[in-house]
């Protein structure tokens, strides 16, 4: 963005709010804004995001607010592309999913829910969990 673009107020304000949170949280603000991923007001934008944007970042953190005020850790452990026949006819992008680990054994009931990572800034993903792994929680999210 240039110096004479003005940013609308939401944009604004809602990039405020996650760089607090982040701040709060003792995560660094999102990096490069303005870098190569399609970005918003308060992160990427979700229905322009690929698969190969988070498979760069498997193996980080993330930060999920599971109850309002109260953040868990969870790690990003897989990013699978999906067959192209689940494709949108319109769609701008291959589907693909994304598995995150939460190391606690929280119940967490499929929900939006509003997530942090230090690069990619705010997410708000629809997340359902799978399997019943041994020892924590298994989170997936769905894009099509």
């Amino acid at each position: 963005m240039s110096p004479n673009q003005s940013l609308p107020r939401r944009g604004f304000l809602t990039g405020v709010a996650s760089a607090g949170a982040a701040v709060a949280l003792g995560l660094p603000p999102a990096e490069g804004i303005s870098g190569e991923l399609v970005r918003g007001g308060s992160g990427i934008q979700l229905d322009r995001v690929t698969v190969q944007d988070f498979a760069e970042h498997l193996g980080t953190s993330f930060q999920i607010e599971h109850l309002p005020g109260r953040y868990l850790e969870a790690e990003l452990i897989k990013a699978t592309s999906a067959s192209r026949r689940h494709t949108r006819r319109n769609s701008t992008r291959d589907p693909f999913s994304l598995t995150l680990h939460v190391a606690q054994r929280e119940a967490m009931p499929q929900n939006t829910y509003r997530v942090w990572h230090p690069v990619l800034g705010q997410l708000d993903l629809f997340l359902v969990p799978i399997g019943r792994p041994t020892a924590g929680t298994r989170l997936q999210a769905v894009f099509t």
